[in-house]
């Protein structure tokens, strides 16, 4: 049995598919950046914290 075969589906689901692989490929990327911003409030919060000791040193 022959079953006709739409050729226009497959470019849909390709078309959907590299779509997809993009999305994960920039969620990685996001993701990356994200740890970046995270480690650097870290730092950020480390320093304000050294810098708040090192203020409250000077006014005992």
């Amino acid at each position: 049995m022959f079953l006709p075969f739409n050729y226009r589906y497959l470019d849909r689901v390709e078309s959907i598919s590299a779509v997809s692989e993009e999305i994960a490929a920039s969620s990685e990327e996001i993701g990356a950046a994200a740890e970046t911003v995270f480690s650097t409030v870290e730092k950020l919060r480390s320093i304000s914290k050294d810098m708040t000791e090192q203020v409250n040193k000077f006014k005992l």
